[in-house]
């Protein structure tokens, strides 16, 4: 990078009217990004930001977004991105790597290293793998030098201290030449994809159901499946800004299956519907991986209000039959909500949820050691 930067120099000298924008040292950089970047992820989180991470490319990005989040709010931890096979950031030693525009091999003037919290070296294989999987399971086409910051929340998040926090990863490249490497395979993984996510369907139900007798069975009359199977279908539509036809599909698929999920709502891996008559999951419903509903269990939201107001349900958690999960709440991982229960208020990990209105308390088998109190993001 230092060659390119020298050579752009010299082109620009030996150029009558030539300016050249200098992106590692212009101050202009982190300033808009301060100035329009770090609003913007405060105001659509609704300041609820707790995790921040950002790969170092320039040093715009996390020095102008994350300075402002920051101002906002002190406790927010910021997290730097840079390639393992230079750890400059992190061990002083610069070296060559293959994480296009990650890495500069030199700290940008424009860098404040003072906003940064932790570093995080990835991997060129991790990189690829997950801008893979980005493209073949997310639909998202992202590049490797934005993919990296996509990866590690998931880790961090499984921390004792941090499962239960809402992160955000800026992913600012798209499907372009740095993006080639992933993307010739991304037709035949789409396919494989498909097949392995109806395979691990099936798997969840049979683990999840002792009635399942076998994969024949579970894949043609498991109503439960068949839903959430339109359901990504329906969902691909709605991302690609098509409305009519994904909610036509979505009440189609509620006429032969009784269970309605908005096309808008965002569904996880190996989600497993039982028996599944009346349920209703809402357009803005976040729902985890692993996770089991039970019949009639509603994830509604409250008022008329726009915007996020349905439930955000973690990973593992299982809901009980005829549940109704109400409003902009948050459940942590491994929750439990009992039968008929109506959930109003947030719950941390590990919680089990009884009553009306649910009371919780901790659930049994949860870990010995658990995230605070304060550290749960609280709607």
């Amino acid at each position: 990078m230092k060659g390119a930067v020298a050579k752009a120099e010299e082109i620009a000298a030996n150029t009558p009217g030539a300016v050249l924008a200098r992106q590692f040292g212009n101050p202009a950089n982190p300033a808009i990004h301060r100035a329009t970047t770090g609003p913007e992820i405060w105001n659509d989180t609704d300041g609820t930001v707790d995790i921040f991470v950002a790969g170092i490319g320039t040093g715009g990005t996390i020095t102008g977004a994350g300075g402002y989040l920051k101002e906002q709010n002190p406790n927010i931890q910021v997290i730097a991105v840079e390639p393992i096979d230079s750890p400059l950031l992190t061990e002083g030693k610069a070296g060559p790597h293959k994480i296009q525009g990650l890495g500069a091999n030199f700290v940008p003037d424009i860098l404040n290293r003072d906003v940064y919290d932790e570093v995080i070296d990835v991997t060129l294989a991790d990189s690829i793998a997950k801008a893979r999987a980005l493209g073949t399971d997310e639909g998202i086409l992202a590049g490797i030098s934005g993919d990296p910051p996509c990866g590690p929340p998931r880790s961090l998040l499984n921390a004792p201290k941090t499962r239960a926090r809402r992160s955000l990863s800026w992913c600012p490249t798209s499907a372009s030449d740095t993006s080639r490497q992933c993307s010739t395979r991304i037709s035949r993984c789409s396919l494989v994809s498909l097949f392995s996510r109806v395979r691990e369907d099936i798997q969840a139900a049979r683990a999840g159901d002792p009635a399942a007798r076998g994969a024949a069975e579970i894949f043609f009359v498991y109503s439960g499946l068949h839903a959430v199977w339109w359901h990504r279908v329906s969902h691909a539509l709605w991302a690609r800004g098509m409305r009519f036809l994904p909610r036509a599909l979505s009440q189609l698929t509620r006429f032969f299956t009784g269970i309605e999920i908005h096309p808008g709502a965002t569904i996880g891996r190996r989600l497993f519907i039982d028996h599944g008559m009346g349920v209703v999951i809402g357009e803005t419903a976040v729902v985890g991986d692993d996770v089991l509903i039970y019949h009639g269990v509603t994830l509604g939201g409250t008022g008329h209000d726009g915007g996020k107001r349905h439930p955000t349900i973690g990973d593992r958690v299982v809901i009980g039959a005829g549940a109704k999960l109400l409003g902009n709440i948050e459940l942590g991982h491994d929750c439990a909500v009992g039968s008929n229960a109506v959930v109003v208020h947030s719950a941390p990990p590990w919680t089990t949820l009884t009553g009306i209105p649910a009371q919780g308390r901790p659930r049994r088998g949860a870990p010995a050691e658990m995230p605070d109190a304060a550290d749960f993001y609280m709607i």
